[in-house]
């Protein structure tokens, strides 16, 4: 690994902490003091741009990086890649490796306090580059990757974070192959995410949930008692009904039976009437005989009388002749005559005014008849349309409930979701608490005041061509001078 140190130490000596097998200065010749996990740099070391060292270590790195080729579907070593044809596809395997246990507590919904037990890492981003030629390579896959054309050349990159595992591809066709180098950069952060306060907007809306769902299930509640008795309604509407059936059976045959009776007191009134006109005839016969009788009586007397000598010729006659003066004055006297009895009339005839009474009450019993037949017919209709109005209820009632059912398990989740995201919250900050406190790779506790930056860089594939003897061989930059430069000009 290299590190730089920059800046102007307090003191003649700066401390870098770490177990190192080895150190090398890229910069000067200057040798550092090594210690038990710790080495000791002259202040003298430090040039303008800062200390550049290189450092051993067989400490494991946080993460672990796999780059394996394929040239038409074969798997190829790198190495044997110069100069081949055909379809190239690299695929970057990144795994993070710093996997650790934490107890979270978080406030979740009504402020209730909340803890689990997370397995996190710390959070790494990884930019991965290279330059691909373009007038080189056809048919060129990059899924996830941003693009770039500067000149022949397409710069292309990659931003992941592994929790714990990621994957890159660069797929492409080309012959003669050839490939830039591919850089890795590593650093601890954490994907910015943008911060939610939905609080108090949650918990009002759980709030608002329950008290929707209190309402549903009264409503329900008070469609079931509504549906009961509509159903009690329409079990009195079927005995009303069968009560209504009997009553107007009832009612038909006391109608029919007055009109009966009133039939039979007409024929009687008029049975009595015929009577009545035969006895007053017969009565007027007797009376006129009996009349005729008293004066052929009354004659009979007077001729007795005349027969007797007068009382003035025979005193003894006087008795005999009162007698019969008193009999013919008895006879003769019109109070004494029989009349016929007088008949009643039509207004004042009970028999007459039973029969009329008698007609009323079946006219009224007819009407009456009517009414509960058309009741009784209807009852059971009511009775029917009752219960479907209950069954409708009933449906009701359900549906109230169901939906309240669909409240609570709105409520629930909506709680559920609401600590959920506290619980997400709880875990981003914990994240930004281990990519701010991964301060050094070495030594993380006494480096507080340290950058850490991790970068990686593959060797070019290139097609080997012998030299000529007259040309000198161009000088490279080993590795760690590479890395070196790449640290001067990021910082410069």
């Amino acid at each position: 690994m290299v590190n730089w140190a920059y800046g102007t130490p307090d003191g003649d000596s700066w401390t870098d902490y770490g177990n190192y097998r080895e150190i090398n200065n890229s910069g000067s010749d200057v040798k550092p003091r090594m210690g038990k996990d710790q080495i000791s740099w002259p202040s003298s070391a430090f040039e303008e741009k800062g200390l550049f060292y290189q450092g051993l270590t067989d400490k494991e790195l946080p993460f672990k990086i796999v780059i394996d080729y394929t040239l038409d579907g074969k798997p190829i070593k790198p190495e044997q890649l110069a100069g081949k044809n055909g379809n190239l596809k690299v695929n970057i395997h990144l795994e993070n490796l710093s996997k650790q246990k934490f107890m979270l507590s978080y406030q979740g919904q009504q402020g209730k306090q909340l803890s689990a037990e997370e397995t996190l890492y710390t959070p790494f981003m990884f930019q991965v580059s290279t330059t691909i030629p373009a007038g080189k390579w056809k048919n060129i896959k990059t899924p996830g990757a941003s693009q770039v054309v500067v000149g022949d050349q397409i710069q292309v990159a990659w931003m992941v974070f592994p929790f714990p595992k990621e994957e890159i591809s660069l797929e492409m066709q080309g012959n003669n192959i050839e490939l830039n180098p591919i850089e890795i950069a590593a650093l601890p952060t954490v994907l910015p995410l943008p911060s939610l306060d939905m609080d108090s907007e949650l918990n009002q809306l759980i709030v608002g949930l329950g008290q929707l769902e209190s309402s549903l299930n009264k409503m329900g509640s008070a469609a079931q008692e509504i549906q009961r008795n509509q159903e009690k309604i329409a079990d009195g509407c079927s005995q009303v009904a069968a009560g209504l059936g009997e009553l107007e059976e009832g009612v038909k045959g006391a109608y029919e039976g007055s009109g009966q009776l009133a039939g039979g007191l007409e024929q009687l009134r008029q049975q009595l009437a015929a009577s009545n006109e035969q006895l007053t005839q017969q009565l007027t016969e007797l009376l006129a005989q009996q009349t005729q009788q008293t004066q052929e009586l009354i004659t009979q007397l007077y001729q007795l009388k005349q027969s007797i000598p007068s009382p003035q010729e025979n005193p003894e006659n006087y008795e005999a002749h009162v007698r019969i003066d008193a009999l013919i004055k008895n006879l003769e006297n019109p109070n004494n005559v029989p009349s016929l009895p007088s008949l009643p009339s039509q207004e004042n005839d009970p028999l007459a005014l039973l029969t009329d009474a008698v007609n009323m009450l079946n006219s009224g019993l007819g009407e009456i008849h009517q009414g509960t037949q058309r009741l009784a017919q209807e009852t059971p209709s009511l009775s029917s349309g009752m219960k479907e109005l209950a069954k409708g209820q009933g449906q009701l009632a359900d549906g109230l409930l169901k939906a309240a059912d669909g409240i609570s398990t709105t409520k629930k989740e909506s709680g559920g979701q609401f600590n959920e995201l506290k619980r997400g919250q709880a875990v981003t900050d914990k994240l930004e608490i281990l990519a701010d406190d991964y301060k050094s790779f070495m030594d993380n506790t006494n480096n507080s005041n340290s950058q850490v930056q991790f970068l990686l860089r593959t060797e070019g594939i290139e097609i080997t061509e012998p030299a000529a003897e007259s040309a000198p061989e161009p000088t490279k930059n080993t590795p760690w001078q590479s890395i070196k430069n790449f640290f001067k000009n990021l910082f410069s």
